[in-house]
């Protein structure tokens, strides 16, 4: 599958509407645009359709939740690991980090 618009900058909501085309009726005679998103997500993208002149419907899609903690073999194999991935940068899903960190973490 490939996208018909993608940020050709930032990665972000704010990425994403710097390339958004503005709402064009001779162009685009549906004025709507679907957005699944998660719980967490910020307004931005949505403000910014809307001030784009887009009608946004706003659906919360998936609920971000915190993991429960690893078995205690698991957590004890991890104290060690000096960086931790995620896929969102949003702060709640920092919690999950369940190791001690060793003198220097990425």
């Amino acid at each position: 599958m490939k996208p018909d618009l993608v940020p050709s900058g930032e990665q972000s909501a704010a990425g994403l509407l710097e390339d958004w085309p503005p709402y064009d009726p001779v162009f685009d005679p549906i004025d709507r645009v679907f957005l699944p998103r998660a719980d967490i997500a910020t307004e931005t993208l949505v403000a910014g359709l809307i001030e784009l002149g887009w009608e946004v419907d706003d659906v919360t899609a998936y609920r971000t939740v915190r993991a429960s903690p690893p078995p205690a073999d698991t957590r004890e194999a991890i104290k060690g690991v000096a960086s931790m991935p995620f896929s969102s940068r949003r702060p709640p899903l920092c919690g999950t980090w369940s190791g001690s960190p060793g003198s220097r973490t990425t």
